[in-house]
């Protein structure tokens, strides 16, 4: 194993290290990456990071895989389906930006102009060169089901859906009728969220594209509007995520927000399978337009939140779904999603399927389309007898030193005050040891703190969502009588 020393303060050893890289890690272009393939010498690049520029804008930061991208180039972005054009193609040296007329495959590439790519999608050529990859992608597929069969590529591909694992992103990338996208992040859900407003009226335009910049950085930080109480909601994975975003603002935007109690973002979930029906009637310029939508809903476990919804139709004479039909009834549900009928909290693990639509009065308004799926699936999960999940955490604490034994008895007295599950304890138990546990959430508040002192600051904690529980009816009860007392959730 090769080692260096080294300090980066001093600039002594740095080249060491370079040289290291040079000489000891393989080269990009060593590693054969068989999805590629699919793009043959096209451009197929992934983004992996995104920062601003107060100068140059958004910075978009990617891998090139295959092909070449050249400065002023237009791109494709496969996983949004729009192109982008006009793009500054830079090599980063530090914080330093070197203009450069193209780069190749195997190098990371800074990009500036990129107005609607964020982090984790990919960029490709041309939208005919991303469906050339998604058809050779389909006929690889049919060859390996079909090993005898001829395959023709014809131009009807564009009609043609192809199912990828993982709603189109798995491990080496999924296809869709557009093109070939690239594994992109997946950020876990979040499990914290407060209110967030502007110090001033006055500052109200600069905090909003403030946060803006700051959701496209960070896949992880969500973003929603409480339009019941007309709140902006920030959304993120722990205290500490949420106070480095309110320092973010004060630091690099001069905006000092104000954020509301953090609160424990718990999820609800139906029991039963309901079916409803909804008819929304509008007048518009003296023209009548009705809209019915007929839905089923289910428990699906382990679905997560909604992702797509479902067309069974029963009548074989139902007119033709129009693509804005299509995207209107799926915007209307998962609006309705957002919040559930016990307690207002985003509901997940639901199949929806619409079973009839009828349209009448020419040309029907999408909006329409959207509020009724809206209010039809409100109603239907009312009916369908649902309860509130709890987000738990798994939870790993090691400690070093000649004290390990007496702090993990400390960690794990400390545990068992806070309603969790001690796995397993790992280690020798005398100079080192790992305790791994299961706790919920909103019993977690603090544990860092309690942590180091148990552990007198020789501990490290680390935490994950190990997925959401259900709680009793008595924790439910609890719960439902705290937030109608108006207490912090």
């Amino acid at each position: 194993m090769p080692v260096c020393c080294g300090t980066a303060l001093r600039n002594r050893g740095v080249r060491t290290v370079m040289d290291m890289v040079l000489d000891c890690l393989p080269n990009p272009s060593e590693r054969h990456h068989p999805f590629v393939d699919f793009y043959e010498e096209d451009l197929c690049a992934l983004v992996f990071k995104t920062s601003h520029s107060k100068r140059r804008g958004p910075l978009t930061f990617a891998r090139i895989y295959s092909g070449e991208l050249r400065n002023n180039a237009t791109v494709f972005n496969a996983s949004r389906q729009m192109s982008e054009s006009g793009v500054k193609v830079f090599i980063p040296h530090s914080d330093q930006l070197q203009d450069v007329e193209k780069v190749t495959a195997g190098n990371i590439a800074v990009l500036s102009g990129l107005k609607g790519t964020v982090t984790g999608d990919t960029l490709v050529k041309s939208e005919s060169s991303a469906k050339k990859a998604a058809k050779r992608h389909h006929a690889s597929k049919h060859d390996r089901l079909n090993p005898s069969a001829d395959v023709a590529l014809t131009d009807d591909f564009d009609d043609m859906t192809v199912e990828a694992e993982g709603e189109g992103r798995s491990t080496e990338g999924g296809s869709t009728a557009v093109g070939l996208v690239l594994a992109g992040i997946d950020p876990p859900e979040p499990v914290f969220f407060c209110s967030i407003e502007p110090p001033s009226l006055a500052e109200l335009h600069p905090f909003e594209r403030a946060l803006n910049e700051l959701l496209v950085e960070d896949p992880s930080l969500r973003m929603r509007i409480d339009k019941e109480r007309q709140q902006t909601i920030l959304e993120g994975m722990g205290e500490l995520h949420i106070e480095i975003v309110k320092d973010r603002l004060l630091r690099e935007y001069g905006i000092n927000a104000f954020l509301g109690p953090l609160q424990i973002a718990y999820r609800e979930r139906i029991e039963s399978a309901v079916r409803h029906a909804h008819t929304v009637v509008d007048t518009i310029n003296d023209l009548t337009m009705n809209i019915r939508l007929d839905f089923s809903i289910a428990p699906n476990p382990g679905s997560g939140p909604l992702k797509q919804v479902q067309i069974d139709l029963e009548d074989e004479n139902a007119p033709f779904i129009r693509r804005g039909w299509f995207a209107a009834i799926k915007e209307g549900c998962e609006n309705a999603m957002l919040n559930g009928p016990v307690l207002g909290f985003p509901v997940q693990d639901v199949s929806v399927t619409l079973r009839a639509i009828v349209a009448s009065g020419g040309k029907v308004n999408p909006a329409l389309i959207s509020a009724c799926a809206n209010i039809c699936l409100t109603d239907a999960m009312k009916l369908a007898n649902a309860h509130i999940l709890e987000p738990i955490m798994r939870i790993e604490v090691t400690v070093l030193g000649d004290s390990a034994e007496i702090a993990t008895q400390g960690v794990t007295k400390e545990l068992g005050r806070r309603r969790a599950e001690v796995l397993a304890v790992d280690g020798d138990g005398m100079t080192f040891s790992a305790v791994h546990a299961r706790a919920p959430l909103a019993d977690l508040i603090g544990f860092a703190s309690a942590v180091r002192a148990a552990t007198s600051g020789l501990g490290s904690l680390h935490m994950e969502l190990d997925g959401y529980h259900r709680m009793t009816p008595e924790e439910q009860s609890h719960l439902v009588q705290r937030v109608k007392a108006g207490h912090v959730v």
